[in-house]
């Protein structure tokens, strides 16, 4: 499915950003057993996330062309709680705020 067609079925009521995310995290670990890619995720932001995008998308008001969509971020961006870690979780010093790249 692509990004257009998630969209649109959050437009029209279809699949809810929350069905959605809740699919995408209980597929990550099987997904993340396989390729190693993924360093952290955190299930509960993107739950909230999700319940947020969900309420504009009720309102007929969704944020953007990617409101409710799940993204993966490189870990060379600093998030608050959680510093970059350039491939290695030795490097895992805190930033106090997070990067304007991921400010909503």
């Amino acid at each position: 499915m692509t990004i257009r067609e998630l969209t649109a079925r959050f437009r029209q009521g279809d699949l809810s950003p929350v069905e959605w995310t809740r699919t995408v995290l209980a597929a990550l670990p099987a997904w993340q057993q396989r390729t190693g890619l993924m360093v952290s995720w955190d299930e509960e932001r993107a739950l909230n996330e999700a319940r947020t995008a969900e309420a504009r998308y009720r309102e007929g008001n969704p944020r953007g062309p990617l409101d409710g969509v799940l993204v993966g971020l490189k870990d060379l961006i600093e998030r608050k709680a959680r510093g970059p870690t350039p491939g290695s979780l030795w490097h895992s010093a805190l930033p106090q705020a997070e990067k304007t790249t991921v400010h909503h």
